[in-house]
């Protein structure tokens, strides 16, 4: 990837000089500490920014969450300096940006009190400019909020049917009062806030659709919204051009907003947008587009194929054509289930000029085809322009085996890698996609080690992390400063502990279920046996690494740490330990966590499978209490227990509550209720099916009840879990907490027979 400067301030200036290429005018910057290092951090972008010497603004949200009248004083204080006189500080006739985030919420304080953080800080440092965020406003807000701001921005988290439905009210109030700043938002993220909460997946319908939406809009000026936001957005997989083409289009999109003739290229920019991995059974997507060029011919003649992860041709998409005069893509989708047999599809495009001598074909990155769950809502975005110029193209192996191959996890965990391939021109530093000179090896799309050299032709020894029961993904990549890069097919590494072929039911395109044979390394599972004391981390034996944290915070691990294989891959570490829940040992001498009810376990990311699965786990109790014993926030399995002792099973759509009333079953799901209260003082069974027909409840291995309920998408999102409390969102557990122990839970990706449980 790019490689920026050491130091803070050169950083910031090359950042500068590349936003600005794209048409960027600043970087809007979310104030929530008002001393150093923040403080430090905002001053380095400026004098960065003051470097580049291309007028880059910066300018400034403010938090609500740690919002006050004191706060926002002693931000200006400290940035006192900046504000008043320095150049690069955002400015709209000649006074400082503020805009107030949530300005509608509960957090923040009635418009009319707003003046009591306003006038105090003006008359000591100058006239600011407020503009209040609306982006969840209800109509007639925009109405109460104009006498007291200077106007109205849009910190965007939408759905496209919300951002509809927000301008349908929030323009025309607006629009009643030119004199006021209109600034709307354009948010292209579709992840926001680790929730996808209906958010259309495809990256570009739902980017597109906002563009679209906004500029018809006419605002005074368009922000982008979450743009940058990698940690929150699980954005860890490194995408390489998503950054590159979501600019590139937000420029084409400026340019018509502004009436301005189209940015155009030299020579062709075609790029492939694809999915890191999609659920077997669903259509796997691929869009190709295409930018504005100032070629004479603008007519090309495209194919699209589909390669297997050894490089044959598995599939061809008939020929199509793009006039490059103007922004051209082509959505194609293709279902995925006459291709059980391979673990990912790799797209690559021909490309050739009408009557003209420009030529080329490019070969993106894999879709990996998962079981039971979608690891992330990720894209893979390759351009044209930034492939490296190789002489000898993709030869490697791996203990042997070469791209495409499965090979067995060596018993002493060391691998051969021999690789034979290399690039056109190594010394010629003048092009953006010549001499490179580091190799990366990957593994499941992550760096695992990274070295210096300007070629791809080495052998060497590898230490391979241990696969568990799963199967990883190995490949290799050669890039340059610039970020430009080639990059390898796959070979595979399997642990070997799970062979043949499974039975499981899955979801088609057309909402259909079908049973499929699957191999059974490729389903995913989490055994969390609780035997031994692990600190604070609840420990996943599978192989998969899925660790959950006890009492994990929100900005502390509960959802950052890897999930399955790679999900929100963020600041690692559990939480504080408070001794509840607490480890402890059985009188044979066998381990349990025992929960005191304060304290709970969080499963990030990545964890509550949406679709067929087994849920497993062994509970004691020495009195009964209405209590949450393991729970998700899109509600695909809560388990509680009512105050009479009864066990409940639910399962259901976001907005019904874990149920802890026997009578309370809701229409939006389905409750199963154990057919005694639970036994005190001795350890009970409770397994959990589900098949995607009917859900199964058993205790102690006997049947206690089933019930019909249908699958649903946003199952597939927001999907951590919580065992001990309530769960709610992205903060943690609520109340009422468990009391009592807990030992071998496990999540399994498929509706496991009654032989195959625990």
């Amino acid at each position: 990837m790019k490689r920026y400067p050491a130091d803070n301030v050169q950083m910031w200036k090359e950042v500068a000089l590349l936003c600005k290429a794209y048409g960027l005018d600043g970087i809007q910057q979310e104030v929530i500490i008002c001393d150093a290092p923040d403080i430090t951090t905002l001053r380095e972008m400026l004098e960065g920014f003051k470097q580049a010497g291309n007028g880059f603004k910066l300018g400034f949200m403010l938090n609500p969450f740690s919002g006050s009248a004191a706060h926002f004083a002693k931000f200006c204080d400290n940035m006192q300096d900046e504000l008043a006189s320095h150049p690069n500080v955002y400015r709209l006739d000649g006074h400082p940006v503020m805009t107030l985030y949530l300005a509608n919420s509960v957090n923040t304080r009635p418009p009319a009190e707003w003046l009591e953080w306003f006038r105090p800080v003006e008359k000591k440092h100058g006239q600011m400019i407020f503009l209040a965020d609306v982006a969840f406003a209800a109509p007639g807000t925009v109405e109460k909020l104009l006498p007291y701001v200077d106007g109205i921005t849009m910190y965007g988290n939408w759905t496209v049917e919300m951002q509809r439905n927000l301008f349908s009210h929030v323009v025309p109030a607006i629009k009643k009062y030119p004199h006021k700043i209109f600034e709307a938002s354009v948010h292209g993220i579709y992840l926001a806030h680790f929730g996808g909460n209906g958010v259309r997946p495809r990256l570009l319908d739902k980017l597109l659709a906002s563009w679209d939406m906004t500029v018809a809009a006419q605002p005074d000026s368009i922000v982008l919204t979450n743009f940058f936001d990698i940690y929150e957005n699980s954005r860890i997989l490194p995408s390489y051009e998503l950054e590159d083409v979501m600019l590139k289009i937000a420029r084409d999109r400026m340019a018509l907003f502004t009436s301005q003739p189209a940015p155009r290229d030299d020579w062709p920019d075609f790029r492939i947008v694809n999915f890191t991995s999609v659920m077997v059974g669903k259509d796997a997507a691929f869009d190709v587009i295409g930018f504005p060029v100032h070629l004479v011919n603008k007519d090309f003649e495209l194919t699209l194929e589909l390669l297997a992860p050894n490089g044959n041709t598995i599939y061809t998409f008939p020929k199509f054509q793009m006039n490059l005069n103007e922004f051209a893509i082509k959505r194609l989708n293709l279902s995925t289930l006459p291709f059980l047999d391979q673990l990912a599809l790799i797209p690559r495009i021909t490309y050739k000029q009408l009557d003209g001598p420009s030529k080329g074909s490019l070969t993106g990155m894999p879709t990996n085809l998962v079981c039971s769950m979608v690891p992330h809502r990720l894209f893979w975005s390759r351009s044209c322009k930034n492939i490296l110029g190789m002489k000898s193209v993709g030869k490697w192996s791996l203990n042997s085996t070469e791209i495409g191959g499965v090979s067995s996890y060596p018993e002493n965990g060391t691998g051969v890698i021999i690789s034979e391939t290399t690039q056109d021109s190594p010394w010629v530093f003048s092009a953006f996609n010549t001499a490179a000179e580091h190799v990366r090896i990957m593994r499941n799309g992550l760096e695992l080690t990274s070295f210096y050299r300007r070629d791809l032709n080495f052998s060497m020894p590898i230490s391979l992390p241990n696969p568990g029961a799963g199967i990883d993904s190995y490949h290799l990549e050669l890039e340059n400063r610039n970020g430009a890069r080639f990059a390898t097919l796959p070979v595979y590494v399997d642990g070997g502990k799970r062979s043949g072929t499974v039975p499981v039911p899955v979801i088609t395109s057309d909402d259909k279920i079908k049973t499929v044979e699957i191999g059974a390394a490729r389903i995913p599972y989490f055994y969390y046996p609780c035997n031994k004391f692990t600190g604070n981390i609840l420990h996943d034996i599978s192989g998969y690494d899925h660790h959950g944290n006890i009492n994990a915070r929100f900005d502390g691990g509960k959802l950052d740490t890897t999930g399955y294989h790679y999900e929100h891959t963020g600041i690692a570490g559990a939480g504080n330990s408070t001794g509840d829940p607490a480890f402890e040992l059985d009188e044979d001498g066998s381990g349990f966590y025992r929960f005191k009810g304060a304290g709970f376990a969080a499963l990030m990311g990545g964890t509550a499978f949406p679709y067929a699965s087994t849920w497993e786990l062994e509970m004691r109790v020495s009195e009964y209490h209405e209590q949450a014993i393991l729970s998700t926030i899109q509600r695909q399995l809560n388990i509680a227990m009512s105050e009479d002792g009864h066990i409940l099973v639910s399962r259901g759509n976001p907005g019904t509550e874990v149920q802890l009333n026997s009578n309370a079953a809701s229409t939006k799901e389905v409750l199963l209720k154990s057919l005694a209260p639970l036994p005190l003082n001795s350890w009970n069974k409770i397994t959990v099916v589900y098949d995607l027909k009917k859900l199964y409840f058993y205790l102690n291995g006997e049947l206690q009840a089933s019930a019909s309920i249908a699958p649903t998408r946003v199952h597939e999102d927001l999907n951590s879990v919580y065992i001990g409390g309530k769960a709610t969102f992205a903060v943690g557990c609520e109340a009422p907490y468990y009391r009592g122990d807990l030992r071998n839970l496990r999540l399994y990706g498929r509706n496991l027979s009654p032989d195959e449980w625990l």
